[in-house]
């Protein structure tokens, strides 16, 4: 039996039909564990992902039908984010070039304020916060930051919070 690991493995862009998407969205019992997969390694950055407006059409169509909000939010952040396809490394120039306009003749350092944003970046496109605003998010974020990351979050916060509503403001 072949494996999603071995079906992806050298896939550097992968086209998605709205199939997956809906299985994903609407966690299908046979289907939903496959495609939870797939945007799971999509969402580690293991390769890119592509759709189409017909996709979510598509995809809208039992939400809108059952008039279930939530699923249809959830589709429209899953296909229309388009900085959740991306990686750091794509998106971070456009960090670095913000917050030089803004804090570039001070003391401080890109290098040392990177790490902030690069979390507070993932932690927004990642699953576990979806849906969530800065203030449901962000005592969990402080907890976790401060548990892995020497940075003091008076200093870090604020970077953090400029890259998670950076990445809101482009949804």
């Amino acid at each position: 039996m072949v494996t999603v690991a071995d079906a992806l493995r050298g896939v550097i862009d992968l086209g998605l039909d709205t199939a997956p998407v809906v299985y994903f969205v609407e966690a299908h019992p046979r289907y939903g564990p496959l495609a939870r997969e797939v945007f799971r390694r999509r969402g580690d950055g293991e390769f890119s992902a592509h759709t189409s407006v017909v996709t979510l059409s598509e995809t809208l169509v039992r939400p809108l039908a059952a008039g279930d909000m939530t699923l249809q939010n959830e589709c429209r952040e899953l296909l229309l984010r388009s900085t959740a396809a991306r990686d750091w490394s794509s998106v971070m120039p456009t960090y670095r070039t913000n917050w030089e306009r803004r804090y570039g003749t001070s003391s401080e350092r890109w290098a040392d304020y990177e790490p902030a944003y690069q979390y507070g970046w993932q932690m927004r496109n990642g699953r576990r916060y979806r849906g969530r605003s800065w203030a449901e998010a962000e005592p969990e974020l402080r907890r976790d930051w401060e548990s892995h990351h020497d940075m003091p979050w008076d200093k870090a916060g604020r970077a953090i919070r400029e890259a998670w509503e950076g990445v809101t403001s482009h949804a």
